[in-house]
């Protein structure tokens, strides 16, 4: 048998296979042991091949290495012969560049998972079974006669159509006499089309060549394009037998064609030489003796060089006819067999529409071997959102050329293209250096992303260096040479300097068996309690969306009744929605505590409408469905809702953000509801409520929670829980089984991490001990002993670090089970990272990567400083995908809950000073010079000479700077512009946003928060405000003023907000005045704001017929997301119908559109008219006709109402 084995990464395994006749052997195991035998049984030889060649490529793709044994399967399986010399090809495994020498870069591979979909030909590389067929010739006849009987009825009614040519008729009507006729057998196959199993095609030529001959079926191969047969079907009731006219324009119109033809191939492919030889001079006979049909000698010709494609003679005289047409090209392309072949043929063009698919790249690379990487890179790219980029990106890796390594390179945004790129570098190091370097060099995005690869790359081959050097051109190698990856490492640090984590880890040595106490008797508390956070309840409340609306005046009894016997989840929930809450309490009780099991999150209305009465509802649909239903129970505090988040917290990865949000709110009384499981038996439930409650030890205290337990169950539960807790925290966060080390991250390729000491650099296998801490933790909850390991860490190489796992993981596409790489960057992360991460996050989810970057929020929160938090803030802001949007908004009213503040007081306290002194000012110290750089009043920079004198923009260092301080002071004042233009349009958008709302600062955060503030102050004193009634400004030494140019002091005790012209009133026109006379330009527009009021009419009313039937363009009503405005929830097939604006007191103001949003496509429906504009607690479908509508516009406040006719008179204006 032949031997693969795959080691390393935890793994020391082998793999052995061989054929055998009909039979596949393989045997398997650990490297060192027996193994297990499996033998399986094929249909025949070349069967058993072509299932061997099958595993032998899934084993090769998951990493087994061929290490000896027979260099080909052993076995009944003839390989054919031929004189002729193939291509080049090395049939070894490939070999990763750091176990041997630099290879040989221009060696091609055909992957192993190419080789069953290679049409092979004889003397090939791809080993071809000798001939055997299915059948001897009385089975097939009786095959083919069994068919007929079936189908004799429809095969008649083709033949006997007006549509249908004579002398096709008369062929099929030969041969089914018994006359072998070469059209007549394509006829009766057409007819037939028997496709009962995958082996079609070879099943029919086989039948043709046991009963007639392959020199018959050849010629029967000749005349697969002559005709066009459809026999006549139940559900189409016209048929025919004619001759074929002009040929369809896609392969998959002629998959029976293509299908017969690889068959044929393939089977002289594998006959003996002399039935070889035969058939080749009966074929050549008939090229010219084809009677009958519009005969075309081009396209027999083509047909000719297909079957034998080894005949380079033959392919050459078709090429040098040089036809345009596809099909012919088509043909030839699966011949062609050298790269003088592939330079004759032209570009890759002119084919059949679908002919680039695995089949014709397998045989082109069979055939022509490196020669035929341009036609693949060019005919097989993208074309269409259908494409896949993974395949094409596998298709380009396989080929060694710089050409195809460049397209890749210019393709590596997609993630499927950087995998395959990777891995064509690992087998061609030298080329990837070369063309890496030379995009780097390029710049631009790629050349950014190709850096990053390079280095990495680089610092692979480190200890090959020299050799590599050599061979690249000089320009290059210079430019390698300055890549970090290049260095030399720092020497490693002693295994005494290092925490014993990193040196002999608890997954090193055997588990320590802990003796576990049992108590029963214990009993919890049986009682609910909704515990709401701040605005949760009026969220929850929000969140109902009811599509269809039940009549005005219903009998809700009976309608609840209905529901109930319907037994539909969303019946029930459109009557408990609109039904009356004293009218549907009492029922509840008796209803199936089942009934609403696929409720997921639209249970949340339901418990902010009814409270406790349907808890016993939604606490079964939370224990059916906890991934649906989970963020339902955040607010519950009782023994089910406890018990439902412990086990998630263990066993769901995706609602363990949710059980770790409720673990934090309820703390020590959501886990007191845990203990009895947690001395209870052993189980599941203990295993989970143990490791809830050393969360909530974690969080509160092991004293406080032990404490709350004695008191509640007594001292002997306390020490068992005691017990529970003080285990080796290390230990118990071990899972079952290691995750083993990912193959996608090298050691060697990233940034050494140093000690804070100065003591040197981590040992590479200190290394792999703290990545496998790492993919230990989980989101929000990292390993426990990795905070200690990282105190040892000097902070910037650790963020460094962290960084470059993070890009290895990106660069291989983002593997799922490995997303522990994003989440290391919260607690290795530092400003730079946040800035880095936070764009990728705005992206990621229009990339179908929403979770990746929900869960990179919770990264920028546990970096926690204030650039990571101004981040997180800038995305709650602002960012196009509302998903996202939402879910940061969350994630700043959970920090902002965690220090007793509202969402607003928090991001006034995470807008950064970004280093910059009281006046907004710092130094730039390019050692042997320094320059003041500022921001003035619309936060423009300017930088300042150690004179005063005012320079055009900071100079590039020079010769006499500093060589490393300069470009890093430099570096920080590109990151400080961009700092401050980030932080300008948020606080702007945040300025404007609080005038709108009339939100208050006491005086004291008024001065502290904004008027102090090195880069705010700025946008402050463009602004009016006021306090007690008094309209103020602020002057350029900070001081304030009123309307008079009066000063003006702040009382301690007052409230300041932003003046919107409407607490102005007519000294708005005058404070325009004084902001001209001192030509101070507003942030956004205050004093020249519009000013609108309701009608006496519409006050007393829902509507706002003013705007109703008035039509707008798509993208003018998009624009008003900038103001706070949403879009609706797409309904049938994807149409968003209503379009609103959330506003105080739980109302919002609906557009109903008409025709409506096609998501995705948002010009699809053209221009939106406004059927109805209402008030209403919820956004949906306007029915009148079904409920009543009692929100009035006069119970908004002016302001509110203003800026609501406001948006909509200039959205609608001509």
């Amino acid at each position: 048998m032949r031997r693969w084995e795959l080691v390393g990464g935890g793994s020391s395994k082998f793999w052995e296979a061989e054929a055998d006749g009909v039979s596949v052997r393989v045997r398997y195991g650990r490297i060192g042991g027996d193994g297990r035998l499996q033998v399986k049984e094929l249909a025949d030889a070349g069967a058993a091949a072509g299932h061997l060649a099958k595993l032998v490529a899934e084993k090769e793709r998951k990493g087994y290495r061929a290490v000896g044994g027979e260099e080909a399967p052993s076995g009944a399986v003839e390989v054919v012969e031929s004189a002729e010399a193939p291509v080049e090809v090395v049939e070894t495994a490939e070999v990763p560049v750091e176990v041997v020498g630099l290879p040989d870069e221009d060696v091609f591979v055909l992957p192993g998972a190419w080789r069953p979909w290679v049409v092979p030909r004889r003397g090939g590389t791809v080993p071809v079974a000798a001939w055997r067929p299915v059948w001897d010739a009385a089975g097939a006849v009786a095959e083919e006669e069994r068919q007929l009987a079936e189908e004799r009825e429809p095969l008649e009614l083709a033949m006997v159509s007006e549509e249908s040519d004579p002398e096709a008729v008369r062929a099929v009507r030969t041969h089914l006499a018994g006359v072998p006729d070469p059209l007549g057998a394509v006829g009766v196959a057409r007819l037939l089309r028997s496709r009962g199993d995958d082996d079609w095609a070879r099943r029919l030529v086989d039948s043709w060549v046991v009963r007639f001959g392959l020199g018959f079926a050849l010629r029967a191969s000749l005349r697969l394009f002559d005709l066009d047969v459809h026999p006549v079907r139940e559900r189409w009731r016209t048929g025919r037998v004619a001759f074929a006219g002009a040929p369809p324009m896609a392969t998959y119109h002629l998959s029976f064609q293509f299908g017969v033809l690889a068959a044929a191939r393939e089977v002289l492919a594998g006959v003996g030489e002399g039935a070889y030889r035969e058939a080749l001079a009966e074929l050549d006979g008939a090229l010219g003796a084809v009677p009958g049909g519009a005969f075309d000698p081009v396209l027999r010709r083509a047909v000719a060089a297909y079957l034998a494609p080894e005949r380079a003679g033959v392919v050459d005289g078709c090429l040098a006819e040089g036809s345009d047409d596809p099909l012919v090209r088509t043909l030839l392309a699966y011949a062609l067999g050298s790269a003088e072949q592939v330079e004759r043929f032209g570009g890759a063009g002119g084919l059949l529409s679908g002919s680039w698919r695995q089949a014709l790249v397998s045989t082109l690379a069979d055939g022509a071997g490196p020669a035929a990487a341009e036609l693949v890179r060019v005919g097989a790219a993208p074309d269409g959102p259908g494409y896949d980029s993974q395949w094409y990106a596998e298709c380009l890796g396989a080929f060694p050329t710089d050409r195809v390594m460049a397209e890749m390179v210019d393709r590596i945004a997609d993630k499927h293209v950087r995998v395959a790129l990777l891995e064509a570098a690992r087998r061609q190091p030298v080329r990837a250096v070369r063309v890496l370097a030379a995009a780097a060099r390029r710049g631009g995005g790629a050349g950014s992303t190709a850096r990053r690869m390079l280095n990495g790359h680089v610092g692979a081959l480190r200890s090959r260096l020299p050799e590599l050097l050599s061979r690249l051109d000089g320009e290059s190698a210079d430019f390698v040479r300055t890549l970090e990856g290049a260095r030399e490492p720092l020497p490693e640090a002693g295994p005494e300097l290092l925490p014993e984590l990193l040196v002999a880890p608890p997954w090193s040595r055997p588990r320590t068996v802990r003796k576990v106490r049992v108590l029963t008797g214990l009993s919890v508390d049986e009682s609910s309690q909704l515990l709401w956070s701040e605005g949760e309840l009026a969220e929850f409340a929000g969140s109902a969306e009811v599509r269809r609306q039940l009549p005005l005046g219903a009998d809700w009894a009976a309608e609840a009744e209905r529901a109930r016997t319907q037994g539909s989840v969303w019946s029930l929930y459109r009557v408990l929605m609109q039904g009356p809450v004293e009218v549907m309490t009492p029922l509840l009780a008796s209803w199936d505590r089942r009934a609403l099991l696929d409720i997921g999150l639209s249970g949340q209305p339901l418990l902010a409408k009814y409270g406790t009465a349907v808890l016993p509802m939604l606490h079964e649909a939370a224990r059916s469905q906890p991934a649906q239903t989970s963020p339902v129970l955040l607010p519950v505090l009782d023994a089910t809702a406890a018990g439902v988040m412990a086990d998630v917290l263990v066993r769901l990865k995706s609602v363990q953000p949710v059980a770790r949000s409720w673990f934090a709110r309820h703390g020590v009384a959501g886990a007191l509801l845990l203990v009895p499981a947690a001395v209870g038996k052993a189980g599941r439930a203990r295993a989970a409520a143990e490791h809830a409650l050393r969360l909530v030890a974690a969080q509160e205290g092991a004293e406080v929670l032990l404490a709350a337990v004695a008191e509640r169950y007594g001292a002997e539960a306390a020490a068992v829980v005691g017990d529970a807790l003080g285990s080796d925290p290390l230990e118990n966060a071990l899972p079952a089984k290691l995750p083993e080390f990912p193959d996608w991250l090298r050691p060697e390729v990233l940034p050494q991490l140093q000690l804070a000491d100065g003591g040197g650099a981590l040992p590479v296998s200190a290394v792999r001990h703290l990545v496998t801490a790492l993919q230990l933790g989980r989101p929000r909850e990292p390993y426990p002993g990795l905070a200690a390991a990282a105190e040892v860490l000097r902070a910037d190489t650790a963020a460094a670090f962290g960084w470059a796992v993070f890009e290895e993981w990106w660069q291989a596409g983002m593997p799922s089970k490995d997303g522990w790489a994003l989440h290391a960057l919260g607690g290795f992360g530092d400003d730079d990272t946040a800035r880095r991460l936070a764009p990728l996050l705005r992206e990621w989810p229009g990339q179908g990567a929403h979770q990746r970057a929900v869960e990179g929020l919770d990264v920028l929160a546990a970096i926690g400083t204030d650039t990571a938090l101004m981040q997180l803030h800038g995305i709650a802001q602002r960012v196009k995908f509302k998903a996202l949007k939402a879910r940061a908004q969350e994630k700043i009213s959970e920090i902002a809950e965690a220090l007793d503040l509202t969402a607003e007081q928090l991001g006034d306290r995470l807008v950064p000073d970004l280093g910059l002194d009281e006046d907004g000012t710092t130094v730039i110290d390019y050692g042997t010079r320094t320059f003041t750089v500022g921001f003035d009043e619309q936060l423009r920079p300017y930088v300042l000479d150690a004179d005063g004198k005012r320079r055009k923009d900071l100079p590039a260092p020079g010769a006499r700077d500093d060589r490393e301080l300069a470009p890093a002071e430099r570096k920080r004042f590109a990151a400080l512009k961009k700092d401050v233009r980030t932080l300008a349009a948020d606080q702007i958008a945040r300025l404007e946003a609080a005038m709108v709302a009339e939100r208050t600062w006491s005086a004291s955060e008024f001065r502290a928060l904004l008027l102090g503030h090195p880069l705010l102050w700025h946008l402050v004193r463009r602004l009016v405000w006021t306090a007690d009634g008094t309209a103020f400004r602020v002057a350029e030494d900070r001081t304030l003023a009123d309307l008079h140019d009066e000063q003006y002091t702040l009382p301690e005790d007052t409230t300041v907000r932003l003046a919107h012209p409407l607490h102005l009133g007519a000294d708005t026109a005058a404070w325009a005045e004084v902001f001209a006379d001192y030509e101070l330009l507003q942030p956004f527009r205050q004093l020249g704001r519009p000013v609108m009021e309701l009608t006496e009419e519409e006050g007393a009313g829902h509507r706002l017929h003013r705007f109703e039937r008035r039509r707008v363009p798509v993208g003018r009503l998009l624009g008003l997301t900038k103001r706070g405005w949403q879009r609706g929830t797409p309904q049938d097939a994807g149409v968003e119908r209503w379009f609103y604006k959330p506003l105080p007191e739980g109302r919002c103001l609906v557009l109903e559109l008409n025709p409506g949003i096609a998501v995705g496509i948002v010009n699809e429906l053209g221009d939106q008219s406004f059927d109805t504009v209402w008030l209403d607690t919820s956004p949906g479908d306007y029915w009148p006709s079904r409920r009543t509508y009692d929100q009035r516009l006069a119970d908004l406040d002016r302001v509110t109402a203003s800026e609501l006719l406001s948006d909509l008179e200039e959205l609608t204006a001509d």
